[in-house]
């Protein structure tokens, strides 16, 4: 027996060594020296306490090897998801669970845009362009060669292919799509549109023209496939994150302690492990920049330099355009288009899904772009086509992120910005010369006067057809404004000469919420600018008090229901997440969403609708229409208003409060609604979630506050969805000592130190110096390329 005992001892001994080796031999190296038959001169790698690589070295080519090198010893998985999602190749992996997804990115041809571009524009190029992304192509291909992958691949049991730089390119339709809130919104209002009367229809398109009621002191421009795609999108969420939205302003050295243009900027992502951005620092004998790049682009999207500095923020600039067509009835292979009947382009492509068949899949393009029955966009009956920017011949995106960081002019920076028709970005840039400036990136159509821009289009008869595309110099802009600031929140261009720009602007209480604190002084520093990215109060709290909860018949409460109007009377409008009336206004607002919109809509299309931007700009008209007929409920036989409603809504969330934590108001704080678990691909898996996933965490902030720690629009479940997947402040004073910090960590190798360490200090509002100060960073842990 003893001996059974002790050979069962040394086969445990040795299977957990064998384990603690095999889970070591995964851990990204940060220190000592490797070999590399790409790299023809020494490149030295500082890895600084948070894990960011700052490489330096004597040959151009060879810093951007090691930046694909040291990319890919981080991020490699994520680099081979975001090249499956470009491609709709992710049921290859994950079989029939992203079966939607990919059928949506093979209909949208995502990747054969790229391609296409990339290789109508690859001897246009710059030389240094191809040969920087050939040369981190090179390093990412020796890392897979050479190094241990990550045990991603091991649980899935393939090997990653070899990346092109059409991969690269094909990113901006990534970002594009993830921006694409017409993509939902024109469709879903088209099918409104038929089922509602027009007083009804025309609050549903109020828009960015709402805040006027909020902000009336402040200028406010005035603006007058469905269930597939919500599937698609969602399983693209499940594995890569998309974009939701951003802040971001910069202030003239007027506006400075120090005298020099300070840059903020806080892009709002889904959230994901790893998290979005990788941060490096790189220094060749061209060019010297700290930037936060999307794996897999060898040029940063956001950046600075020690002579300038710039952010992204999503434009909401509409760049779609969705016609229906009208199919031949005696030929289904012909569309009308400018009443002539045209042929409809096919084409076959295979879709691979793990462990069951292949799926053939019938692509078809009308002269608008490609149809989207595939993917049930259309309604029943209907057949509706994509007119993109993206699809632009003229597309490059990728030579816009190659040259910002050259930019150290204003002429530059225009310059640097004209070279992509899609995604749609605000720009937000700085120099240590003293100027601002902003420009939106992209090409955006030109619409026949008084056709509409957020509904589906005639597609046959030639009435709706694009007249042509705004120049990059008609698109908004703001260079050095006499006030010193430029705020951009995903919101309409205030300026007078834009107001013809039509998009999915999100709601305005950020942007006017930034403007109100930046006023508040007149000089700011990077401390103090850290209190405005950090803002938890609800902008238009103040008017929504007013107007709803006056409404609320005291007299016809309960006991809870009257110490949750006390406490809700009480509250500052802050959303911390030990708020109990942050918890009691929220559940409030979703049950008055819920009652306004779901009786008329139904279940289906107010899911949708609740999607977009245009549920809570629809709502906070509505709170100022209290008898509008929207406020009746159909499904009874009496005629209801906003008092009606409201009281009922008090009451339903006090309801859902007591049943989700108790009848004791005390256990409502609303970090217990309002938590978020940043989860890995794989973590979605029991009990991969406790090796993957990082949370929950309870989170400060809110959908509508600028610190945009996000849950969805329509649900009741609070849970966090997006949040800043950066938040960034330079001053070009000391560029750097820039601070910033990341949700998660840098790495995306869960056995690396570096895979969570910035996601307590994030949550407490807290920054580290991205620093580029050599003398501190060669005294980091060192790793040695050659």
């Amino acid at each position: 027996m003893s001996k059974i005992l002790y050979y069962l001892g040394f086969i445990l001994t040795l299977t957990f060594l064998g384990i603690l080796g095999y889970l070591d031999f995964k851990v990204p190296k940060y220190q000592g020296n490797i070999d590399l038959n790409s790299i023809s001169s020494e490149v030295h790698v500082y890895y600084d306490d948070f894990g960011v690589p700052h490489i330096e070295g004597e040959n151009t080519k060879d810093v951007f090897r090691a930046l694909g090198f040291v990319t890919a010893s981080d991020r490699l998985f994520q680099m081979d998801l975001l090249r499956r999602i470009v491609s709709g190749r992710l049921s290859e992996i994950f079989g029939d669970a992203t079966i939607e997804a990919d059928i949506l990115l093979r209909t949208l041809k995502i990747k054969e845009t790229g391609r296409k571009q990339f290789q109508l524009h690859k001897e246009k190029f710059p030389k240094e362009l191809i040969d920087q992304m050939q040369a981190y192509l090179d390093g990412v291909h020796e890392y897979i060669e050479k190094k241990p992958l990550p045990i991603e691949f091991d649980l899935l049991g393939y090997k990653p292919e070899k990346f092109t730089m059409e991969d690269m390119a094909s990113i901006s339709g990534y970002m594009g799509l993830t921006f694409a809130e017409g993509l939902i919104g024109d469709v879903v209002l088209s099918e409104l549109k038929e089922k509602l009367p027009k007083a009804k229809l025309d609050i549903l398109r109020s828009g960015a023209k709402t805040d006027i009621n909020y902000f009336p002191s402040k200028k406010v421009v005035h603006m007058n496939f469905l269930d597939q795609i919500d599937k698609g999108l969602k399983q693209i969420e499940n594995v890569f994150p998309l974009f939701h939205g951003s802040n971001s302003w910069v202030l003239s050295g007027s506006r400075t302690e120090s005298g020099f243009p300070i840059l903020g900027n806080d892009p709002h992502i889904a959230v994901s492990n790893p998290h979005i951005f990788f941060e490096a620092h790189i220094k060749t004998p061209d060019i010297e920049v700290y930037g936060n790049y999307i794996p897999l682009i060898p040029f940063p999207i956001m950046g600075h330099t020690p002579y300038s500095a710039w952010g992204i923020t999503m434009a909401e600039v509409d760049d779609m355009t969705i016609y229906e067509e009208k199919i031949n009835p005696e030929n289904e292979e012909q569309v009308m288009f400018k009443g002539e009947w045209v042929k409809v382009e096919k084409e076959l492509t295979e879709i691979v899904v793990k462990d069951s068949d292949s799926i053939i899949l019938e692509l078809r393009s009308t002269p608008h772009g490609p149809l989207l029955n595939k993917t049930k966009h259309s309604v029943e009956g209907k057949t509706l086509a994509l007119s993109w920017s993206l699809y632009l011949d003229e597309n490059k995106s990728i030579q816009s992120l190659y040259e910002l960081p050259y930019a150290k002019t204003v002429d530059e920076f225009r310059v640097a910005t004209s070279h992509a028709t899609a995604p749609a970005l605000n720009i937000s840039w700085v120099n240590n010369t003293g100027d601002i400036a902003w420009w939106v990136l992209g090409r955006f159509p030109k619409l026949p006067e008084g056709v509409p821009y957020d509904l589906v289009l005639n597609g046959w008869s030639g009435e709706h057809e694009i007249e042509g595309f705004y120049e990059h110099q008609e698109n908004p802009h703001e260079v050095n404004p006499e006030s010193g600031v430029i705020i951009t929140a995903n919101y309409k261009p205030q300026q007078e000469e834009f107001k013809h720009f039509e998009g999915y602007w999100q709601p305005g209480g950020r942007y006017f919420r930034i403007q109100e604190l930046l006023e508040q002084n007149r000089l700011w520093s990077l401390q103090s600018l850290k209190s405005v990215q950090l803002d938890s109060f609800i902008p238009i709290y103040t008017q929504l008090k007013e107007q709803m909860i006056s409404l609320i018949d005291t007299k016809d409460l309960n006991q809870l229901e009257k110490q949750s109007l006390e406490i809700l009377n009480k509250w500052n409008g802050e959303s911390l997440k030990d708020s109990i009336a942050s918890s009691i206004y929220h559940h409030l607002l979703y049950f008055v969403q819920v009652n306004i919109f779901k009786d008329e809509l139904g279940t289906e299309l107010y899911e949708r609708f609740g999607k977009t931007a245009e549920v809570w700009h629809s709502m906070k008209e509505l709170l100022f229409l209290p008898n509008h007929s929207f406020w009746d409920d159909v499904n009874t036989d009496r005629v209801e208003n906003a008092k009606n409603i409201i009281n009922k809504s008090f009451k339903q969330a006090v309801i859902k409060l007591s049943v989700s934590k108790g009848a004791r108001a005390k256990n409502w704080a609303w970090g217990e609604f309002h938590h978020v678990t940043y989860e890995h691909p794989l973590g979605k898996v029991k009990p991969l979630n406790l090796l993957f996933n990082i949370g929950p965490i309870q989170a400060n902030g809110g959908r509508y506050t600028i610190n945009n720690i996000g849950h969805k629009r329509s649900s009741a479940n609070f849970k966090v969805v997006h949040a800043p997947a950066t938040r960034r402040l330079i001053d070009m004073q000391k560029p750097r000592e820039a601070i910033g910090i990341i949700p998660t960590g840098n790495s995306g190798n869960f056995l690396s130190p570096h895979y969570s360490d910035q996601t307590v200090p994030y949550h407490n509002g807290e920054y580290r110096v991205q620093t580029m100060d050599w003398g501190k960073i060669r005294k980091s842990k060192q790793l040695i390329l050659r």
